[in-house]
């Protein structure tokens, strides 16, 4: 089997080939039946070795990486580090990840065909180099990809699905919603087929099967190998509601996807879901502001150019490539599958077993959607149970008593945390316990920040050079478009110490959104006194702070005094 080798192995030492290699083995030893695992561990080595020129391959910027050596000690540690700082080295250990996965045909069809589409549509700046390790990715699946079908085809008995069987010599007489699926358009038909095949086959298919369903599709009347526009088949689906519900197998809602640079065509889906529901008013404000300048736009074109941005800044992909017909049946087969055993897998844990407490099993991504709405004691709740523990919980746990619960707070809890944080190694806890004189911390909390990380992005905007000024105010307004309403709060404090009312309450209503009632209580503030380019508007006070007080947090007490004094007035 070719290996893939657009990095020399002198990279790395026989001594660091060695440990690598063993921790590598283990690794997939420890996860071989772990499915989900093993597609992200190809995922990241594939992101790994096309990392633009400019970017630096951060151990901690690569899950896959750090837990894979997370593990050496002693004289490893040099490895670790190697890998951690030295760009050629992550990907040269991406590139080895990859070929050990091949060896030991770890990586299925219809894998390889999602991770091609994706190499596919990568925008990232094209310079030789890249084009070197694009050329040599491309040639080493395409090879692993044939060496599997050569197989199948090699084997003097297969053994097929009898249903599966059944249904191809059928197809061509099957109906959706009283049309037979041979005068369906190629959409629909493309549809049909994968929801057909993956209910067939209970999610569980064989490469042998996958070459059954390549000919039920020339059964059908589509060539396999036909181009066809990604986004294309994908916006004909979203607009065809019916035909969103075959493939999903269920009412065709769709929760967002966590990993959209993994299953990139139900993001695009969930995005193009999303922007006609729950952010339908950011494409009315798009097109009202094209609208008022003049110009002439359709919500439809605002909304699929949104969805092109999201793809470019979350997965750095284009969706308007082209990839043949067969690629874009197994890249949705893929997604469908992978989506529904990480729902299945969630779903596990959020089940079955509870602690004393009558709390359910939880993950520390649960709890973070709890802190995220403001959801302090439950929260902490989760966060207390998680086991094993590590820096971020500790740095979490910290901020929530640095906020408070039911009006209190517990600065000395929170610093006690942050310093069981500092055990673990975790910058964020180094930083707060070191304030402004661990210089390592704080140059690696610069460089999370520059990563997009909300809570870095956070603590960067609290240092002494970024405190509330046009840097920090920028830093923060990221930190906020992440989700953190803490970064909202201080938005808006700023903006009301500048006397910049509008821009105030924008803030602060966004951060009464997200479950902060502090946000709703600064907001009746405003509303009850006025602010430069704010009516006093005590009606609108009034209900800023019934749903501060609504909240119960830290600061519905304040909102309740402020309340009374209104009342007279009502």
């Amino acid at each position: 089997m070719d290996r893939l080798s657009v990095y020399d192995g002198d990279i790395f030492t026989t001594d660091e080939s060695k440990s690598f290699e063993m921790e590598l083995e283990n690794y997939i030893s420890r996860n071989k039946s772990n499915r989900q695992e093993i597609n992200r561990l190809v995922f990241e080595a594939v992101a790994t070795m096309t990392e633009a020129d400019e970017a630096q391959a951060e151990l901690e910027n690569k899950s896959f990486l750090q837990r894979l050596v997370g593990g050496l000690t002693g004289s490893n540690k040099a490895l670790q580090d190697k890998i951690n700082k030295n760009r050629a080295a992550a990907q040269y250990a991406a590139q080895q990840t990859l070929n050990k996965l091949a060896e030991q045909n770890m990586m299925s069809f219809e894998l390889i065909a999602s991770v091609n589409n994706k190499l596919n549509a990568l925008s990232v700046n094209v310079n030789a180099e890249f084009n070197n390790i694009y050329a040599g990715l491309a040639k080493f699946l395409r090879h692993n990809r044939n060496e599997m079908a050569m197989m199948v085809s090699r084997l003097d008995k297969i053994e097929r699905n009898v249903n599966l069987l059944t249904w191809q010599s059928s197809i061509e007489y099957q109906e959706f919603n009283g049309v037979e699926y041979v005068d369906l358009n190629d959409t629909g038909k493309i549809v049909c087929l994968i929801r057909d095949f993956y209910d067939i086959t209970k999610g569980n298919w064989s490469l042998a099967d996958l070459l059954l369903l390549k000919t039920a599709m020339s059964t059908m009347d589509i060539q396999p190998k036909k181009k066809i526009k990604y986004f294309e088949v994908l916006q004909d689906i979203h607009f065809d509601r019916d035909l969103q519900a075959k493939l999903l197998g269920g009412n065709g809602k769709l929760s967002c996807i966590k990993e959209p640079e993994q299953l990139m065509s139900l993001a695009v889906l969930a995005k193009l879901d999303v922007l006609e529901n729950d952010e339908k008013y950011v494409v009315d404000t798009v097109v009202e502001y094209i609208t008022d300048q003049g110009g002439d736009a359709l919500a439809v074109d605002v909304q699929n150019d949104l969805v092109r941005k999201y793809m470019y800044n979350k997965a750095h992909v284009n969706v308007d490539t082209e990839v043949e017909v067969y690629d874009m049946v197994l890249d949705l087969l893929y997604n469908i599958k992978q989506a529904l055993n990480e729902e299945a897998s969630e779903d596990k844990s959020l089940m079955l077993e509870t602690n004393a407490g009558g709390y359910q099993t939880m993950t520390f991504e649960e709890a973070q959607k709890l802190f995220l709405a403001c959801e302090m004691k439950e929260a902490l709740t989760v966060l207390k149970e998680l086991k094993p523990k590590d820096g971020k919980i500790m740095y979490l746990m910290g901020r929530i008593y640095a906020w408070g619960i039911d009006g209190e707070r517990d600065n000395a809890k929170a610093y006690e945390c942050w310093r069981e944080g500092v055990d673990f190694d975790d910058v964020l806890c180094r930083y707060l316990v070191n304030k402004w004189t661990d210089m390592g911390a704080m140059s690696e909390i610069k460089h999370l920040a520059d990563m997009g990380d909300m809570y870095a992005l956070y603590e960067w905007a609290q240092f002494k050079e970024n405190y509330r000024n046009k840097k920090g105010y920028e830093i923060l307004r990221k930190s906020a478009a992440r989700g953190l309403f803490l970064a909202m709060n201080e938005l808006g404090d700023i903006c009301a110490a500048s006397k910049n009312g509008k821009e105030s309450c924008k803030w602060y209503e966004r951060s009464g959104n997200e479950g902060c009632d502090y946000g709703w209580y600064k907001l009746g503030e405003i509303y009850h006194h006025g602010l430069k380019g704010v009516a006093m508007n005590k009606e609108q006070a009034k209900e800023c702070y019934m749903r501060a007080i609504n909240l119960k947090g830290m600061y519905y007490k304040s909102a309740k005094w402020e309340l009374a004094k209104l009342k007279p007035s009502f």
